[in-house]
């Protein structure tokens, strides 16, 4: 089976009903609430027996388990997400995006750390747009790299001089929901010494349901520019090293 890994679900791991009672996912507690990306959404907790991937074998991962979205579906169908649990007790983890492989190498390794930690697992690095210096989310489960509105909130002059107000549609955890914006025909980020260029994007001009954190997310269409990503936990909880060698 094939799950999405995403550092961006700080907490626990997900998986859908139907996924849950297909692959015998234990329930243990059937009353909370999740807040994703657009909203809100009534959720259980679980629990998996085992989880094998190669030759890594974790025990009683805990799973999130919320109701399956069939307006989310028929964009893009998840069933399954490895999320902050997962990244945690793993512990050291490294993408290398030639060779399309991820590694759990269970070796303490020498590197700097150029990104911090909060105290829920969401990881943040400093990046420069439009001369200003910000933290940003990095989030594996985010297409697409954008500013959010607490950017769009201390900056709201340079915004409204130089882009033009637009409706979008976002989906995530919730469903899918309208959202007002400010787009971005070309937005170029500095960090790690390097330069990107990101097309088509945007500048939320409305607060998010318990997701304005930082400045915005660095999505994919960044994270996929660098050959390799090393999380490691077993250093220190802020050691989380990108790099282009």
């Amino acid at each position: 089976m094939n799950f999405i890994l995403d550092n961006g679900i700080a907490v626990f791991s997900a998986v859908s009903e139907s996924f849950a009672k297909e692959h015998g996912i234990n329930t243990f507690s059937v009353d909370g609430k999740v807040e994703g990306t657009t909203g809100t959404v009534n959720m259980s907790l679980g629990y998996a027996d085992s989880l094998s991937i190669g030759r890594l074998k974790l025990y009683n991962l805990v799973f999130s388990i919320i109701p399956d979205q069939p307006q989310m579906d028929s964009v893009v169908k998840i069933d399954a997400i490895l999320g902050g649990n997962f990244f945690r007790q793993v512990g050291d983890i490294v993408f290398h995006r030639d060779e399309k492989m991820i590694v759990f190498p269970y070796q303490q390794r020498k590197h700097n750390s150029n990104i911090t930690i909060n105290d829920i697992g969401q990881h943040f690095i400093k990046a420069e747009v439009f001369g200003f210096t910000n933290p940003f989310q990095i989030d594996l489960g985010a297409t697409s790299t954008s500013l959010n509105y607490n950017f769009y909130n201390e900056h709201m002059a340079l915004v409204r001089r130089r882009f033009k107000k637009a409706t979008i549609n976002l989906g995530g955890i919730g469903g899918v929901s309208e959202v007002d914006v400010y787009d971005v025909p070309e937005l170029s980020l500095r960090m790690c010494g390097k330069e990107f260029k990101v097309n088509d994007t945007h500048i939320e001009s409305q607060p998010k349901n318990g997701t304005n954190l930082g400045s915005g997310v660095i999505g994919n269409d960044i994270i996929d520019a660098f050959f390799n990503r090393h999380i490691d936990y077993f250093v220190i909880l802020n050691t989380y090293a990108m790099s282009t060698y």
